[in-house]
């Protein structure tokens, strides 16, 4: 089925049709929309003003403002124009046919619409995008593929992305399992024995503290007799490597 309307931004910023709109230098201005608009998807809602960008899906459009939140107006039947709160911190927005994308500043992509062949999920882990837009019943992004932690994987594919300087990694981007590394960042340093300091009860006392999670407790308890006291203290000790040192799978053995 052909459709006739697009939508167009002040100054001709962007004409979009089914595709994405990013908000590109910044120029801000009014919408002007035309075509077939059966379903009110031409009727841009006041106050027509503060747009950077906009994005047509097949009976809806979108309107990014320049404070970042988005209008939508047109058909609503698969929820395309309810736009999940925080409506806020989007820099950029894209249209399916009767799905919807926003890319948030912090490089994360909200989706939301339908989702029959699963154009909604995006997947994990969602950071580190720079662009986006819809297809017909598919969405796309783009990574910025960089290596924040520098341990050779990009940031795309990284699962754990606070990885200390020469730690070795394995395929998602994750040092090895390391006894007391509860940031898993490869390392164990004042930052782990302050969880070990919060979660120690002494000899005897059986159970973790208030506020100290069980599965914590229970890693921190190597001789597993139910308490953290010193004795669990001295693997610690073999384990502490201190901060940006790699520490030693194999310490507590």
């Amino acid at each position: 089925m052909t459709r006739f309307f697009r939508v167009a931004a002040t100054s001709f910023l962007l004409v979009l049709g089914g595709s994405a709109g990013m908000a590109t230098g910044q120029t801000i201005g009014s919408i002007a929309a035309w075509g077939w608009d059966y379903l009110d998807q031409c009727d841009v809602p006041a106050p027509n003003s503060d747009f950077v960008a906009v994005a047509a899906g097949y009976y809806h459009s979108l309107g990014l403002k320049a404070d970042g939140s988005i209008v939508t107006w047109g058909w609503n039947y698969y929820g395309q124009c309810n736009v999940p709160a925080p409506n806020s911190g989007f820099v950029a927005i894209a249209a399916g046919w009767y799905h919807s994308l926003g890319l948030k500043a912090d490089g994360s992509i909200v989706a939301w619409g339908r989702n029959d062949y699963s154009q909604l999920n995006v997947p994990a882990p969602n950071s580190g995008f720079v662009a986006v837009a819809g297809g017909g019943y598919h969405s796309l992004a783009v990574h910025s593929d960089g290596d924040a932690d520098g341990d050779g994987v990009p940031d795309s594919l990284d699962l754990c992305l606070n990885t200390i300087p020469g730690s070795p990694v394995d395929a998602d981007g994750c040092p090895p399992m390391i006894p007391f590394d509860f940031l898993r960042d490869g390392d164990v340093d004042a930052r782990d024995l302050m969880v070990f300091d919060f979660c120690s009860t002494g000899p005897t006392i059986v159970g973790p503290p208030a506020g100290c999670a069980q599965a914590t407790f229970d890693m921190l308890d190597r001789d597993q007799d139910g308490d953290v006291d010193q004795n669990d203290f001295g693997v610690f000790q073999r384990c502490y490597s201190g901060e940006n040192h790699p520490a030693d799978p194999a310490c507590a053995e």
